[in-house]
């Protein structure tokens, strides 16, 4: 038993180291394993992270996708009830466009009726104005008629003063038979003239009639007021119902005239105007013109019309 203990006490120097030397690796193998598994442990949890956060990444962008692509098909559907809405706007346009199209074909013809119409107005107004003058001409063969009127009346005279010279005569040749009937068939004559003047007079004044009642029925069948005038140079102005004329000034050389024009408080200067040119103008309250023309241009006066339409 002593040597025993002995034996244990005793420590081989060169035993020594071998023993330890065997212990301490068996050491350094259970760490380097441990060591492993928590480089393993480590490596899993990172790997399990990085997947978690990759699939964490994943279902946000599957989102965000599944968000646009219900974006999408809501703006599709905008979309397509935008082109359904368009479509029926279309139509309608199309509809207005053929309205249109009708109504154009229907001014088109509303148009050419007008322009018959004003070209007939136009026809009318020239007729008119060849009547106005005729009318005019008619005018001068009354003074002339009144200039016939005062020679007869000069005549009447002259046969009183030859009746009362043949009275004379007859007194102082009371002897001789044969003149006195000489002078008597002078007087005689005289008579038959002053007579036939007379029934000329008469032929006269009945055709002057007649053409007057003929003017006032062509102005009753017509469907304006006419009222002539005659201006004067330098004169006053002259006041037609609503309207005041005046005559600045006369072209005699070119038949061309000046006149002012007032109505509803405006003032119109017509300069330079040519015989027979109507001069239209609108009244208030009226969808016709007024119509002023003259058919003669003198030195110091114009002989004309104002054509009022009737209302």
């Amino acid at each position: 038993m002593g040597d025993d203990d002995g034996v244990k006490q005793y420590e081989d120097p060169l035993m020594g180291p071998v023993n330890k030397s065997k212990s301490g690796a068996s050491h350094n193998g259970n760490s380097g394993s441990k060591n492993w598994s928590v480089i393993a442990a480590v490596i899993l949890v990172l790997v399990l992270g990085a997947l978690g956060y990759f699939l964490f990444q994943s279902q946000q962008r599957l989102e965000e996708l599944s968000l646009r692509l219900e974006t999408s098909q809501q703006k599709l559907g905008d979309v397509s009830e935008n082109l359904q809405t368009s479509q029926g706007e279309i139509v309608g346009l199309q509809k207005v466009l053929k309205d249109s199209q009708s109504q154009l074909g229907a001014q088109g013809d509303e148009l050419g009726r007008y322009k018959k119409l004003y070209s007939d107005i136009r026809s009318d107004q020239a007729e008119q104005g060849e009547k106005l003058q005729a009318i005019a001409v008619r005018k001068a063969d009354q003074e002339e008629v009144n200039e016939l009127q005062q020679a007869a009346a000069g005549l009447r005279t002259g046969l009183g003063e030859v009746q009362t010279g043949l009275g004379d005569v007859s007194d102082r040749l009371s002897e001789t038979s044969g003149q006195v009937g000489e002078l008597r068939d002078v007087a005689d004559s005289n008579s038959k003239g002053v007579q036939a003047n007379r029934d000329n007079l008469g032929n006269l004044q009945t055709a002057v009639d007649a053409n007057s009642s003929e003017i006032g029925g062509v102005k009753k069948s017509l469907d304006r007021d006419y009222y002539n005038f005659e201006l004067q140079k330098k004169g006053s102005s002259m006041q037609i119902r609503n309207v005041s004329l005046r005559l600045r000034n006369t072209d005699f050389k070119r038949q061309r005239y000046h006149v002012e024009i007032v109505v509803s408080g405006r003032k119109m200067n017509k300069k330079r105007v040519n015989i027979n040119e109507p001069i239209y103008f609108y009244v208030k309250g009226l969808r016709k013109p007024y119509e002023v023309l003259v058919n003669r241009v003198g030195k110091k006066f114009v002989v004309g019309f104002l054509s009022v339409p009737k209302t």
